[in-house]
């Protein structure tokens, strides 16, 4: 399974790069408008988003909502709800996290998955930097990217 570490310079090192929220559009400073995307219709991804391959993201996925609208509970116990296209839609989210080495169980994953997601869905581009330096500090995290 990924470390912390590896979940961080991967998220990080994306949205540093993509400069742009995944939504459905896109101004010009990068700060989407309507709904966060796990894969927007130009291609872009979010912080979850960037951790399933294009391989393994169906559209169904974006009924899933954000991570943010899962506890551990319902992450738990997401074999017991009556199948619905959120619920299938998290189920392939949750599987190919996975299958990338993700421990979805883990609360200090799903911790900072969470607060990846939110920088990403409510923060303007042109903060994450700092943002992310904040994340990295709270978790006791490296974070690699000086030249940014």
């Amino acid at each position: 399974m990924k470390t912390l570490q590896e979940i961080f310079d991967i998220v990080s090192t994306h949205l540093l790069k993509q400069d742009r929220q995944a939504r459905e559009g896109v101004d010009q400073e990068g700060f989407g408008q309507g709904i966060c995307r796990y894969r927007s219709p130009a291609g872009l991804k979010c912080a979850v988003g960037c951790l399933i391959t294009d391989e393994q993201y169906n559209p169904i996925m974006e009924k899933a909502g954000s991570l943010i609208n899962f506890d551990s509970m319902q992450l738990a116990e997401l074999e017991g709800y009556t199948e619905s296209s959120r619920t299938q839609g998290a189920r392939e989210v949750l599987a190919a996290l996975t299958a990338n080495g993700i421990d979805v169980t883990a609360q200090t994953v799903q911790d900072l998955l969470n607060r990846l997601q939110a920088l990403h869905d409510n923060s303007q581009p042109n903060r994450w930097k700092d943002e992310l330096q904040r994340v990295a500090a709270d978790y006791s995290l490296k974070y690699n990217h000086p030249e940014n």
